[in-house]
């Protein structure tokens, strides 16, 4: 079990400071009698409000650990008693402390890059998208590509994607890709730059389409499952695998902050998962992570099968 608190306990200067407890276990022990006579805690955390989130959803005031486990939980008066020489004593200030919160799809290795080359603005309309495009225009070398990532239109006030037209305008001299993931809007540069044009069709054996116009046939810009066919080339800043390493670490205290305590990697890749191993070894996680390791599901069957054996040869599955 890990637990999570809220607020900010006495001797800390913010919520973040308040590192996830990973505990190995899910049965909080009542501290009148069930728990180890004459124990010593690790950790004692008192003053606020813990809540078990048992069949009753009790309340308590205070909780102690003892070696990654939850020892007790009770009144102050009952769990100060597993107070020792060697037990950090966190008075919560009426704080309230839970069992800590799992995000089990996540693409934590992608996403703390998310702003690593140059901020990026909150966007909750088209003209939103627009202007940050046009921003980049301006930023960028006429040629340089531009793109928008993970701006979802079910979170834009017109749920719909920026159209063909609207992009040209906005960078007639950039190839621009819109992409919430396997589906993506481009701009006139970026279908030509791709090769999609009116005889586009997928051939790698997946699925995907690009939208025609029905009366002229032509592409209107909107991929459907084919992000994959674009020919983009970044042009921000490259991390190195140290910057990604300390982009994760920062990410992962602000999931701290907000109660995560477990997540799920749900697309790693060699690269990420090197990354993840280092971390672990250095004891720089701050949340349990799962991962699911990325397999091209395109392509023959015998390659697919090929990469799924390679994969579970990874240390990690034994």
């Amino acid at each position: 079990m890990a637990l999570a608190w809220t607020g900010t306990p006495n001797h800390m200067t913010t919520a973040s400071k308040a590192p996830p407890l990973l505990l190995a276990t899910m049965v909080a022990l009542s501290a009148s009698g069930r728990a180890a006579q004459g124990a010593e805690a690790d950790l004692i955390l008192h003053g606020g409000k813990v809540a078990t989130v048992d069949e009753r959803f009790s309340i308590h005031e205070a909780i102690a650990v003892s070696g990654g486990r939850i020892l007790a939980v009770g009144t102050d008066a009952e769990v100060l008693r597993f107070c020792g020489a060697r037990t950090e004593v966190v008075d919560l200030g009426g704080n309230l402390v839970v069992p800590g919160l799992i995000d089990s799809h996540v693409h934590s290795a992608s996403a703390s890059m998310t702003e690593f080359d140059h901020p990026v603005p909150s966007m909750e309309r088209i003209a939103d998208v627009l202007d940050y495009i046009r921003s980049r225009a301006r930023a960028l070398k006429a040629g340089e590509w531009i793109v928008v990532r993970q701006v979802f239109i079910t979170r834009l006030a017109e749920q719909r994607y920026p159209t063909r037209a609207e992009l040209d305008e906005a960078a007639p001299q950039h190839p621009v890709l819109f992409s919430t993931g396997p589906d993506a809007s481009l701009n006139s540069l970026a279908l030509r730059l791709s090769g999609i044009d009116r005889e586009f069709t997928v051939t790698d054996g997946g699925s995907g389409f690009a939208e025609k116009d029905p009366a002229t046939g032509e592409p209107t810009g909107i991929l459907r499952n084919a992000t994959r066919y674009v020919k983009v080339r970044a042009a921000t800043r490259q991390a190195t695998s140290a910057e990604r390493a300390q982009r994760l670490i920062e990410l992962f205290a602000d999931y701290n902050a907000v109660g995560l305590t477990s997540v799920g990697d749900r697309e790693a890749g060699p690269a990420e998962i090197a990354i993840y191993k280092d971390l672990r070894q250095r004891g720089a996680l701050s949340v349990r992570v799962s991962l699911s390791y990325h397999v091209e599901a395109n392509g023959p069957l015998e390659s697919v099968a090929a990469n799924i054996r390679a994969v579970a040869q990874d240390p990690l599955f034994h």
